[in-house]
């Protein structure tokens, strides 16, 4: 099961890597409120500084200066959203590069909602709500 969070938030106005990479896992939902240490942006900032060849969670621990746990708490949230796969014990992004990331987030996102509308038309049918065209307005 996968839950993708996506938040609307005001980008970045000035170009910095650091607070773009911040605004990027706020974005996905990625960095809660309780995490005032920015546990989980140190982890993913370390998985992308691992490229494509990966880290592992104790790798991840020892860079972070968080126990295994706190590491794992926060790879399966990353892992959950679509943003990074575990690939023979190893993190790293689901595809690539971040802009095809993103890609793929959202075609999951489109199945997703093609899932939710199939079943809602279904219910429509079943208790005869009208469905109502969206028209043009001159």
């Amino acid at each position: 099961m996968k839950q993708i969070t996506v938040r609307s938030l005001r980008q970045p106005v000035e170009k910095d890597m650091e607070n773009d990479i911040e605004w990027f896992c706020s974005s996905l939902g990625l960095l809660g409120k309780r995490d005032k240490e920015k546990t989980g942006l140190k982890i993913f900032k370390s998985i992308l500084k691992a490229k494509n060849s990966g880290i592992s969670a104790e790798d991840l621990s020892e860079k972070v200066n968080v126990s295994r746990t706190a590491v794992i708490h926060h790879i399966k949230t990353m892992i959950n959203s679509g943003l990074i796969i575990k690939e023979d014990g190893m993190f790293e992004l689901r595809m690539r590069s971040l802009r095809k990331v993103v890609d793929e987030i959202e075609l999951d996102l489109e199945r997703v909602m093609k899932s939710i509308r199939e079943i809602a038309e279904d219910i429509d049918r079943e208790f005869m709500l009208p469905v109502r065209e969206k028209r043009d307005i001159i």
